[in-house]
């Protein structure tokens, strides 16, 4: 899930017009970074919690087998993306861009959904002068799970078992 998240929002630099090698997906890289605009992708949190709900079920009667989806936890991330640019009108425009160009969420690879949801944003400036930027912090929420598949044989209602009972009338 986490590189899935990290490759939707390098994604979304890059159609922004942030150029590849400039997307540091850790904040070691960035050290090294001189051209601006860049941005630099960090883990913030990374929470798993029990959930085991049903997410679907798919009935096959060929092989005579029900197969369930869970959900074993849900997984909620939450992604630092520092936008680094030469002036707060620059890089306030990135972070507008980056924002309005993401969705509510997205498929994964393997077809589960994913929900993204924007927090909140830190501004700083290059107090010195020395480096000549800007810097917006933006947190992003992703939330998601880790699905188990189960398969069970299929039961069939006119083969299962049945119970006959009669009842006595009471008092009798």
């Amino acid at each position: 899930m986490l590189t899935a998240c990290k490759a939707r929002i390098k994604q979304a630099l890059v159609a922004q017009g942030i150029v590849d090698r400039n997307v540091c997906m850790n904040a070691g890289q960035a050290g090294q970074m001189r051209a601006k605009p860049y941005a630099v992708l960090h883990i913030t949190s990374d929470e798993s919690e029990f959930d085991g709900s049903l997410v679907s079920t798919t009935a096959d009667p060929a092989t005579r087998t029900v197969t369930k989806l869970r959900r074993r936890y849900r997984r909620t991330i939450q992604l630092g993306v520092a936008l680094i640019d030469k002036n707060e009108t620059l890089c306030d425009g990135r972070a507008e861009q980056l924002l309005a160009g993401l969705p509510r969420g997205f498929i994964d690879a393997d077809g589960h959904y994913i929900a993204l949801s924007p927090g909140r944003a830190k501004w700083s400036e290059d107090e010195g002068f020395v480096l000549d930027e800007t810097r917006a912090e933006l947190t992003l929420t992703f939330a998601g799970g880790i699905y188990v598949t189960e398969t069970a044989p299929l039961v069939d209602a006119s083969t299962a078992v049945r119970i006959d009972a009669t009842l006595a009338p009471q008092g009798a």
